[in-house]
């Protein structure tokens, strides 16, 4: 069997495996079982009816709009730990609307094309639509003080395609509903549809924010495609093999790169292979001139501050409360505000450590890796902080009892933060 009809029938079985409710399918309602406290690696909608795990963009925008200010460390441990293993070997082979988007290009209708007309420099439009869903379900908020969950709401093809066209074809009551909001979404879904026919994975190479998300950790990632200077002659079959049109010979773990492997097995010397590498060795280098240090420093440092973005919102919301008046009480303020403040100094220690350590590795690439398993060990201590004083002021529990409870609720997080440390530890 041919190697690209293989990655279709597990593409299709990674398909299926997501999207296997089949009472959902058949009746037009969401599963609503355990299994969607779970999210799925690839783009696939929650309110798809046939959707048996959550999407990992919406669930990150649903915990990043929380009113009570507080965030799923499991979401953003997943989808870092995700990321730090595999890059983006998800959208090559289970994120179903990259499957959808491969089946379409296979119709044999148009000149096929790898690439939008557009310069290459478009491609950072995904980096701008990761940064808009991060950003404005922090900054932006409805009446009820919620923010907006605007990239499901407004833009999504993946939630058009599999979750609102077969709810509103089922329900005549969301067919009235449907309104301006809607038909714009419908219009993105056609649009990115009908490009897809003729260009290859248009929204993945150039607006998916979780594309985007797992192409930063792409060239720090455990795997990696590795190239052999020595075998390679720069033929280019490798750059005609790939649809994403990336000179693999000079960049094998592009950020654009999918994974899709076609590069590999197009090879004509065997130049080229994929597999996991230990952390502790580095990435195999390029043929020409490697980045210099600070390329990969800066963007590490930036990673770095996140957990102390993520702890300092809830304490100023807490210093706002103090300068209005709103805890006048001091029973109330150590009831609600003491967590904040508390979670906002683990917070600020955290960052000046790893500050501190990115600062003196001497590689660019072990800085990366350190950021982000820091980065995770961040988030995972400073929720853990205030998680724990709340539950400890608030309720009348021993600590013991209030600890084992909490890994009892969180115990995905402490896998994914245990596995990140346990491979930075490798030699």
């Amino acid at each position: 069997m041919k190697y690209s009809r293989k990655r279709t029938w597990i593409q299709a079985a990674a398909f299926a495996l997501q999207n296997g409710y089949i009472k959902g399918w058949l009746h037009g309602s969401i599963a609503t079982g355990a299994t969607k406290k779970i999210c799925t690696p690839g783009l696939n909608c929650y309110s798809c009816p046939g959707a048996l795990f959550s999407c990992p963009i919406g669930a990150l925008q649903a915990v990043l709009s929380n009113a009570s200010f507080r965030f799923s460390l499991y979401v953003f441990g997943f989808l870092g730990l995700t990321g730090t293993l595999f890059g983006r070997l998800v959208c090559g082979f289970l994120c179903p609307f990259g499957f959808l988007q491969d089946l379409l290009y296979k119709i044999p209708l148009f000149k096929k094309k790898k690439g939008l007309p557009l310069p290459r420099r478009f491609r950072f439009l995904r980096y701008l639509m990761l940064l808009l869903v991060l950003a404005l379900p922090l900054l932006t908020a409805t009446e009820n003080g919620a923010g907006e969950p605007w990239f499901c709401a407004f833009i999504c093809p993946a939630g058009t395609l599999l979750g609102g066209v077969p709810l509103v074809s089922f329900h005549a009551s969301l067919r009235e509903a449907a309104g301006l909001r809607f038909a714009v979404k419908l219009a993105v879904l056609f649009c990115i549809l009908l490009l897809s026919v003729k260009y290859y994975r248009p929204f993945c190479g150039y607006l998916c924010p979780l594309g985007a998300l797992y192409g930063l950790l792409q060239p720090v990632s455990v795997y990696q495609i590795h190239l052999d200077t020595e075998k390679c002659i720069r033929c280019g079959a490798c750059q005609t093999a790939c649809g994403m049109d990336i000179r693999v010979w000079e960049q094998p773990n592009s950020p654009d790169c999918i994974r899709c492997l076609k590069c590999v097995h197009a090879c004509p010397t065997d130049a080229l292979s994929a597999g996991f590498r230990p952390i502790g060795k580095p990435v195999q280098p390029r043929a020409e001139k490697t980045a210099p240090a600070c390329r990969l420093r800066i963007p590490a440092a930036i990673l770095a501050l996140l957990p102390l973005l993520f702890s300092l919102r809830p304490f100023l919301s807490v210093l706002y409360g103090v300068c209005s008046g709103a805890y006048a009480d001091g029973l109330l303020f150590l009831r609600d505000g003491a967590p904040y403040c508390f979670s906002a100094a683990v917070g600020v220690l955290y960052c000046f450590f790893a500050l501190q350590l990115i600062r003196k590795r001497g590689n660019p690439r072990k800085a990366g890796l350190s950021c982000l398993i820091f980065t995770f060990g961040g988030l995972l201590l400073s929720g853990l902080a205030e998680l724990l004083l709340c539950a400890l002021i608030q309720s009348g529990a021993g600590a013991v009892d209030v600890f084992l409870a909490f890994v009892k609720d969180m115990w995905p997080v402490f896998a994914a933060a245990g596995a990140a440390g346990g491979l930075c530890l490798l030699p």
